[in-house]
């Protein structure tokens, strides 16, 4: 690969191409690096830094300082009555990049009505765990795509300093009313009461509700943040601040692997319980829904 472009003139994208795409975050473009020094610094700056983003938001969302990973487009031109597809088969070239960078955790796929999905386990890795927007993001697709199953109030964190899009802003303001308790709570459950799994799984009523009309039966989503425990072996070590974690180590020795995983083992064992229990109630839901709809 040269400045970004393939060079291997071949029909399908070799195996190394791919995960260079699928691994790296360092293509991103300009207004993504700048999210992070804005997540970064105190409120203060980033009111200052509000109005020269506004400025820029355009410029800075196509800059990448760092070519994206490029390859010939399968898809290209493609005859299709979606409009998306459509857009996607009139490029002859695909520049592709690590889609953490959008949303670490990768909801959309898995809402589609095509997957016919009832749980979600969510194990989440991400660093600043706490104040990243993937939630709100996840549920600002649902809304764009016309998803009714996404649970009401998924936001285990209380604190979202990130500067959120115009589309996350409207969606707050619109369906988020009245969440800032339940986000209060649940931030409390995970901090305080050292809750290692939340469990998402309310309606979002529809308003005004027709007569007779069954509401959407709501994905189950499970949120398992890889936090710190008190009750591990090693109640001292915390992935966010361990150095060996760090984005940009690439050198493990079987110790700390062991140890990272236990972790995560951990925390899943502690909550076993209450993941069967979330699935249970989720699998009742939907046959007590299914027979509704035949009528038994």
């Amino acid at each position: 690969m040269v400045d970004g472009h393939e060079q291997f003139k071949i029909g399908e994208a070799h195996f190394g191409g791919i995960l260079g795409a699928a691994s790296s975050a360092f293509c991103a473009s300009i207004k993504a690096m700048l999210m992070e020094i804005y997540m970064a610094v105190p409120g203060a700056v980033r009111s200052a830094m509000n109005p020269l983003l506004d400025r820029i938001e355009h410029g800075t969302e196509i800059a990448h300082p760092i070519p994206p990973y490029t390859l010939y487009n399968p898809f290209f031109q493609i005859t299709s009555s979606s409009a998306e597809l459509a857009e996607l088969g009139s490029k002859p070239l695909l520049s592709l990049m690590d889609a953490g960078m959008d949303n670490n955790l990768p909801f959309a796929p898995l809402l589609r009505p095509e997957r016919g999905v009832d749980v979600i386990v969510c194990l989440d890795a991400s660093a600043n765990i706490e104040i990243m927007p993937w939630f709100a993001r996840a549920e600002a697709w649902a809304s764009d795509h016309g998803v009714e199953r996404w649970p009401w109030g998924v936001r285990p964190w209380a604190a979202d300093p990130l500067r959120p899009s115009k589309a996350e802003a409207q969606l707050d303001q619109s369906t988020l009313s009245g969440t800032r308790s339940v986000r209060q709570s649940m931030d409390k459950r995970i901090r305080d009461d050292n809750i290692r799994c939340v469990v998402f799984d309310q309606p979002v009523a529809l308003s005004p509700l027709p007569k007779r009309k069954l509401l959407p039966r709501p994905i189950t989503v499970l949120y398992l943040p890889l936090l710190p425990n008190p009750n591990f072996r090693d109640p001292r070590f915390d992935p966010e601040t361990a150095d060996f974690c760090g984005t940009f180590n690439d050198r493990w020795s079987s110790e700390q692997v062991d140890l990272l995983a236990d972790l995560a083992s951990f925390n899943m064992s502690q909550e076993i319980e209450r993941i069967r229990e979330a699935v249970k109630v989720a699998y009742k839901r939907k046959r007590a829904h299914r027979l509704y709809q035949e009528g038994l």
